[in-house]
């Protein structure tokens, strides 16, 4: 005896007696699957179907050997071999399903709804019969059946469902690659507006006869049909490629056993506040990796949420020792960065080892930011170019009409970022760059009689703080 997929195989033994081949009968046993497995499937089709004859409201119907026939998804017509007819019953069963635990009327009582026999084909497609199938042919091969037909037809299954996969998750990787959207308004093949992805396939069937094949197949079917096209596979597909890579880089910092963590605050496209997750480690040729691990949803904003979030992330979630930790690093917040019950005092109290190094950048941008909000002067100029770039890019033809007066060494105005001071001096060599041409366009404003007044207002307003501007800096020069 050997063991195959938890159960006992008998290769030797035959059965007691020869078993019947009509399926309503069967003993099904570990035995009796083993005969079945070297012998084949016995399916009946010659019998006389006289008996599987079933009245309507007016109309007769019976099994036809047709039924006994399937259309693969590469066109071609080949006998549905697991199909059996029970002749005690006029009923008809699927064999792999019998004997390997199916639970639908094609292993219990047997099928006979003729008049919908359409679901013989839905049972063709189930994930049930496809498992029991996978069984029947896996025994089969084990046990050196002599009836290799219904193998062949499982694996060119298997074989053509491969290959879209191969397509399908290589133009999952192109994209997420280079972090583009995927989906659409809809997901309709040749629409503008069903997104990348479908996009993509849409590409590869110009040039690629097998995918073209497969869109016309199954690009248009239902939700419920195997396609592997529809938003919700290749969701399910990004997060098992996501899991992937997170224990590919798992396994690079178990190699270097040490490790530290880097932890921010940002809101979603939802405004959903949630914890960026960051790892930084050594690889065994020295070379310093600073990855992405994983977002951590809103856990509340106390140290004590933080802490048992950033803790249950690194003992379950990634199966790392806190204890190798090294090293901390975080923004300024007091619920980050708190001497006493701040998130790093909290990690600090579990692993001693993990030294707290504040954010450098934030810190840089802490010091920008109050030394420039520490001048009324400098506040002031801040806000004034606030306000002109609010002023022009609130209006399509205001924005228009600036872009038409700068000359190739102008720079359009820029947006100020309260969390990137970089941001502001790209603003305020912006403004130096066009300083002529916004008074020029601003002085246009308050004269256009075309302009609603609020706008010849608010324009006015501003080109007279921009003069004042420029009367102090200048008299500052002077000085």
């Amino acid at each position: 005896m050997i063991y195959y997929e938890n159960e006992i195989i008998t290769e030797e033994k035959p059965p007691s007696s020869i078993p019947s081949s009509d399926p309503a009968l069967w003993q099904v046993n570990n035995e009796f699957r083993d005969y079945i497995a070297k012998k084949g499937l016995q399916q009946n089709e010659e019998i006389d179907f006289s008996r599987p004859e079933r009245q309507y409201k007016n109309k007769k119907r019976f099994l036809s050997k047709n039924m006994f026939e399937m259309k693969l998804v590469n066109g071609k017509i080949v006998k549905r071999s697991w199909l059996v007819y029970s002749e005690s019953t006029g009923h008809v069963f699927c064999g792999p399903f019998k004997l390997y635990g199916g639970t639908s009327v094609f292993a219990k009582s047997g099928f006979n709804d003729w008049k919908n026999a359409n679901l013989i084909t839905d049972h063709d497609n189930s994930p049930d019969h496809r498992k029991c199938l996978g069984q029947y042919v896996s025994r089969g091969n084990f046990l050196q059946r002599m009836d290799t037909q219904i193998v062949k037809q499982y694996n060119e299954e298997m074989t053509y469902w491969r290959n879209v996969l191969l397509r399908v998750i290589e133009t999952i990787k192109f994209l997420a690659s280079r972090g583009l959207p995927f989906h659409g308004q809809n997901e309709v093949i040749g629409s503008a507006l069903n997104g990348n992805f479908l996009g993509c396939i849409e590409l590869i069937s110009k040039f690629d006869p097998f995918m073209a094949e497969h869109v016309v197949r199954f690009g248009q079917k239902d939700r419920g049909s195997s396609s592997y096209l529809s938003s919700s596979i290749i969701d399910e597909f990004i997060l098992l490629l996501a899991d992937e890579v997170r224990l590919s880089i798992v396994g690079e910092i178990k190699k270097a056993k040490y490790y530290s963590i880097s932890i921010d605050s940002t809101p979603d496209i939802s405004h959903t506040d949630q914890l960026t997750f960051i790892i930084r480690y050594i690889l065994p040729e020295g070379e310093p990796v600073e990855l992405f691990v994983t977002f951590l949803p809103n856990c509340g904003h106390k140290g004590e949420d933080m802490e048992e979030a950033v803790l249950r992330t690194i003992n379950k979630t990634l199966e790392l020792d806190i204890k190798d930790c090294r090293g901390q690093s975080y923004n300024n917040a007091s619920k980050m960065s708190g001497q006493y019950k701040g998130l790093q005092s909290r990690i600090k109290a579990v692993n001693p080892l993990a030294t707290f190094v504040p954010c450098a950048a934030h810190s840089l941008q802490l010091v920008g930011s109050v030394a420039a909000e520490s001048s009324d002067e400098s506040a002031a100029f801040f806000t004034l170019e606030q306000q002109l770039y609010n002023f022009f890019s609130g209006s399509t033809s205001r924005w228009q009409l600036l872009v038409s007066k700068l000359d190739e060494e102008s720079t359009v105005l820029k947006n100020l970022s309260k969390t990137r001071w970089s941001a502001r001096a790209d603003a305020s060599k912006a403004l130096y760059s066009s300083y002529k041409q916004v008074l020029e366009v601003l002085n246009s404003i308050c004269e256009d009689k075309n302009q609603c007044k609020e706008t010849k207002i608010e324009a006015k307003a501003i080109l007279e703080k921009m003069k004042e501007l420029a009367k102090d800096l200048f008299q500052l020069l002077k000085e």
